[in-house]
């Protein structure tokens, strides 16, 4: 059974922790009502006075108090109903009761969202909350654009048909990192960047086979194939371009072969070129 309640995920900001909305920020714009989680953003232009910013923090951290207790009271009550549903013979009886007091905790915490949520807007000028809608509009349309770079991103590296590299995975977690931050331009900046990095485009592009023979195969003894081996998958870790990946895999394959043939000279070529193209 998934969870209801949104409340209890809280946005850390500028020392204040916000309440995400009961409803789809869009329904709150269509209403006139700005989003909390707008007013978070953007602190700075909205130019919140201090009489403002305390009754901001009061009303969100009574919010955060009551949640808490909610939030158990939820967790207690979905687990207590979900216990008698898994029963061969539950009592329908029972089962009711015990979904009405899950209905009755999750209806107090939506309606502790409501209060919160117009509690704050109360708080805004007629010039703040017009900027604020018009800033929450523009958020909007961002987070729409960044989620189709995000999507483009995901397709590009699942074509690849391997596992993403430390690297890849490593730029993918810090964009992560930084989304929970609310920054949505700062977001944006960094999504083109990595789109840049990978070379999305010249990804898609159809890969060129690599004539590994045409490529000295330097020092071929076991002991030196092995050391080389090694330090080029170390590099391999830290490989994003996407294009050498695909590479990358051919060289693997054509080294598969080269092993399973006890070829020494074609495998040596292989790792040259490897050497080559890895920094």
């Amino acid at each position: 059974m998934k969870r209801i309640l949104t409340i209890a995920s809280f946005l850390t900001l500028s020392h204040l922790a916000w309440a995400a909305p009961a409803v789809p920020t869009g329904d709150l714009l269509k209403l006139g009502v700005v989003p909390p989680e707008t007013v978070a953003r953007h602190l700075s232009a909205l130019g919140l006075s201090p009489d403002q910013d305390s009754a901001i923090r009061e009303l969100v951290k009574k919010a955060k108090s009551e949640t808490s207790t909610l939030d158990t009271s939820i967790r207690e009550y979905r687990d207590l109903l979900e216990e008698i549903v898994k029963q061969p013979a539950a009592s329908i009886d029972e089962a009711e009761a015990r979904l009405n007091k899950l209905l009755e905790a999750e209806a107090s915490a939506k309606r502790l969202q409501l209060r919160t949520i117009l509690g704050i807007n109360a708080q805004l000028t007629g010039d703040q909350r017009a900027k604020a809608l018009e800033l929450a509009r523009r958020d909007v349309e961002l987070e729409s654009v960044i989620k189709a770079k995000i999507d483009r991103i995901k397709s590009a590296v699942d074509a690849i048909g391997c596992k993403p590299t430390p690297a890849i995975e490593a730029r993918g977690q810090a964009i992560r990192e930084l989304t929970e931050s609310g920054d949505l331009a700062e977001v944006d900046r960094a999504l083109d960047k990595a789109i840049a990095d990978l070379g999305i485009d010249e990804a898609a592009q159809p890969v060129k086979p690599v004539d590994f023979a045409s490529y000295e195969p330097g020092n071929v003894e076991l002991t030196a194939l092995e050391e080389r081996y090694r330090k080029v998958e170390e590099k391999v870790q830290g490989v994003i371009r996407l294009s050498t990946l695909r590479q990358l895999l051919q060289a693997k394959d054509a080294l598969d072969t080269a092993k399973a043939a006890q070829d020494a000279v074609a495998a040596g070529s292989v790792l040259t070129w490897a050497e080559s193209v890895l920094p």
